[in-house]
């Protein structure tokens, strides 16, 4: 529809939901050629006219670019400022899980880095993660994430999350099966280009899936996977590549996994100690840079073999409003590929859960309809 279109004009309401509604428009319609007009200190255009009579006619002519790069004026972002005086620092978005609500919440525009050793269970965390986010707040996600390969491996995983149980074709019904693969496919995609697993590679597929099917999580399954083409030392490129990361997230308000591996497992009386950011291969800046610092560590028994109990160490969230330094003990499903504090959890997200919105409409399995309107 808006193809060949060179300026677009944004004016939506100025509170909570207009402001979110804007940043939304802007991000899948480019800010190169997008135009905020500005209702001064009204909620909407209705307000502006009661209050301001025939001013309204010139709301178009007074439309601001958005700022690319450079100066930002303060009537560009009245609404925000305005939104943030009477509302105050709201905390993130939570996952209904109040042992890790107590700790984190989520917001975009963010990177997340996790680490743990091989076997920890810090990929398994961030897809239960990022499954919690869309089922509960429709954030979209795209994954690059070649460890997983052949993907319908990872697609199991997600199922299994989702669903609440074993992907298997004895453990559920056909009815699930739909469900699940009706939801994945409209709500996961995939980036992977065989030929090229450069930054660049990523990032441009993933601004296509950011504008095309408004993803607002992207995933980087282990950072060692890309290419680095190194022009320096490695700590100078280390700085570089998570400032690029970290500036695409802002631009295109998104939230972004980084899943990178120690660059070695130190012992303390024969148990594996519990590995830090600074302890990733190559630089300092991978605690120093990122917005949340997350270590998953997997439990042994006395013989020192891993069991399914995980602690998760918070070692860094940035700003006090998104939570607080903590560890967590959790137990890992091994069938629904679920983290939780006591019991299991089997429910199916899309219908059981009662905190959860109905995510599609399941009416038409009484009815003789031949579609299923997803």
């Amino acid at each position: 529809m808006f193809e060949g279109v060179n300026k677009v004009y944004i004016a939506t309401d100025q509170d909570t939901k207009g402001i979110e509604l804007k940043t939304e428009l802007i991000r899948r319609l480019g800010p190169e050629r997008c135009y905020v007009v500005s209702f001064k200190d009204c909620k909407d255009a209705n307000e502006y006219l009661q209050k301001y009579g025939d001013e309204i006619k010139n709301v178009i002519n007074d439309a601001k670019p958005v700022p690319i790069k450079g100066i930002i004026e303060a009537n560009y972002i009245y609404a925000d400022i305005r939104n943030l005086y009477e509302l105050g620092i709201q905390e993130g978005e939570k996952i209904n899980q109040k042992a890790i609500d107590d700790l984190i919440t989520w917001e975009t525009s963010r990177l997340a880095i996790v680490t743990g050793i091989p076997g920890s269970g810090k990929s398994e965390f961030v897809d239960y993660l990022v499954a919690k986010l869309n089922i509960i707040h429709g954030w979209k996600a795209a994954f690059f994430t070649p460890e997983n390969y052949p993907l319908k491996f990872h697609y199991a995983k997600l199922f299994e999350k989702i669903i609440g149980k074993k992907f298997s074709q004895a453990k559920t019904s056909e009815l699930e099966w739909d469900m699940a693969y009706d939801y994945i496919r409209n709500n996961f995609f995939y980036i992977l280009n065989e030929d090229d697993f450069t930054v660049k590679s990523l990032l441009d597929s993933a601004r296509i899936l950011v504008k095309t099917r408004g993803v607002k999580i992207l995933v980087i399954d282990p950072y060692n996977k890309l290419e680095h083409q190194y022009k320096d030392s490695e700590t100078q490129y280390i700085s570089r590549f998570l400032d690029q990361v970290i500036q695409f997230a802002k631009i295109n308000n998104i939230l972004i996994f980084l899943v990178a591996h120690p660059k070695k497992m130190n012992k303390s009386e024969g148990k594996i100690d519990v590995p830090s950011l600074y302890d990733i291969s190559g630089s300092a800046n991978f605690y120093n840079k990122t917005d949340y610092g997350i270590t998953v560590h997997r439990k042994t028994d006395s013989d020192n073999i891993m069991i399914n109990e995980v602690n998760v160490y918070f070692q860094k969230i940035k700003y006090k409003h998104l939570g607080k330094q903590g560890v967590i003990s959790l137990n890992y499903d091994y069938e629904t590929g679920r983290f939780n504090q006591a019991g299991r959890d089997q429910s199916n997200w899309l219908i059981e859960n009662k905190d959860i919105p109905m995510p599609i409409n399941l009416s038409f399995y009484e009815t003789d309809k031949e579609d299923p309107p997803f």
